[in-house]
């Protein structure tokens, strides 16, 4: 409904365009089609008298309704006067919305200032900063309001749902009645026929023998509805099922990662070997990730360049693939022996550095973020390294003492 009440500008005035003018829809100047009539002006009216036969759409800056619409009205105007008949619904985005006559379906209201005074026999939704039912209104069916400012001084024969800044009740209400707000004011002249269920910072001083049925009130921020409680469970439970299962997926890739090392190291002994020395102290672990990471970025970069080449990206993105898990696998070595230095004063096994490495990074892959940093490092190392050993490169650890 909102998008359409948007748009009633821009379609009603593109079919009658009407400046500095009173429009009287009665007079016939109206464009129609089949059962709608559409209006724009500065001001668009329905004088007394007067009978529409089928839906008004109108736009302007008042629209005046003083006649009869014998079907539905909906209206984009800074001020809207109903006090004629709608016989089916009103549908108002407006600055201000007064209606004094008689609407024969539901009220839909959208403004700054909504303010009853007739007879509805449908239903009320206003939505806007002041909602008003006057004494001498009567709205039949169930009144629903979100305002800044609402007060209900006329008859409500129905149920009440309302909510915002300040409420205050006046007046009959033949329904139960929920309210949700910072301030609530009931006064001795109101009748709640039905149970009463509000939601307020303060409690509220009820005149005794107005609410005829239940009364309860929860501190505003206080009430948990089943519906939140249980999409709190669900989620809970789903972050657990997460954890489970990164956890799980961290098992089995430390699994898979101590398997493929050890078929790694019988078949490539030698090169494992060598890709360990590159990075055998602080300075060849510096150099190898550099080196790897200098390495990926111009990998990404063809990767990008060759999609045109469908076979060379394929060979790029291909070889940056089994780079990154050669890497990561050997990045993970040599974390292990790094850590196992200081404790066995000897270079570590391949075997036993791979054992050490994949338990250290699955402990810290645990960890948000931290985790992710920790993979990357280990794995771009290990990639510097493999492409240093592959190049054929003397050991970054030797390399001082060739040259003494």
């Amino acid at each position: 409904m909102l998008p359409i009440l948007l748009a009633l500008p821009a379609l009603a005035a593109g079919t009658v365009p009407v400046a500095d003018a009173v429009l009287d829809v009665g007079d016939g100047s109206s464009a129609r089609t089949g059962g709608v009539h559409a209006a724009a002006g500065d001001v668009v009216a329905v004088s007394r008298g007067k009978r529409i036969d089928g839906d008004l759409y109108a736009a302007a800056g008042t629209v005046a309704i003083d006649g009869t619409i014998d079907g539905d009205l909906l209206v984009s105007a800074g001020t809207v006067v109903v006090g004629g008949a709608i016989r089916e619904d009103l549908a108002s985005f407006s600055g201000t919305l007064r209606v004094t006559g008689q609407v024969g379906g539901d009220v839909r209201a959208f403004g700054g200032r909504i303010e009853l005074e007739g007879e509805v026999a449908g239903d009320v939704l206003a939505f806007g900063g002041e909602a008003r039912v006057r004494p001498a209104a009567q709205v039949n069916g169930t009144f629903l309001a979100r305002a800044a400012d609402i007060a209900i001084r006329g008859t409500v024969n129905g149920p009440a749902d309302l909510a915002g800044g300040h409420v205050r009740i006046s007046g009959p209400i033949h329904g139960d009645v929920r309210v949700r707000c910072d301030e609530l004011e009931i006064d001795p002249d109101a009748r709640l026929d039905g149970d009463l269920r509000y939601h307020t910072r303060s409690r509220v001083e009820i005149p005794p023998g107005v609410v005829s049925g239940e009364v309860s009130r929860i501190e505003l921020g206080g009430e948990e509805l089943e519906a939140e409680r249980i999409g709190r469970r669900i989620a809970e439970g789903l972050r657990r099922a997460w954890r489970l299962f990164r956890a799980a997926l961290a098992v089995y890739f430390a699994a898979v990662a101590l398997i493929a090392g050890a078929l790694m190291w019988l078949f490539f002994a030698t090169f494992v070997e060598g890709v360990l020395d590159q990075a055998a102290d602080m300075n060849g672990t510096a150099v190898s990730f550099g080196v790897g990471l200098v390495a990926l970025f111009v990998m990404l970069v063809l990767g990008v360049f060759c999609f045109v080449l469908l076979p060379l990206a394929l060979a790029v993105w291909s070889a940056l693939g089994v780079l990154v898990y050669a890497g990561g696998i050997l990045g993970k070595m040599i974390v292990g022996r790094a850590l196992l230095r200081p404790v066995m004063r000897r270079p570590a096994h391949p075997l036993l550095a791979l054992l050490a490495g994949v338990v250290v990074m699955f402990l810290v892959e645990l960890v948000p973020y931290l985790g992710t940093l920790g993979w990357f490092a280990v794995t771009v190392t290990g990639m510097g390294a493999t492409l240093l050993r592959m190049r054929g490169g003397a050991p970054a650890a030797a390399a001082p003492a060739a040259a003494s």
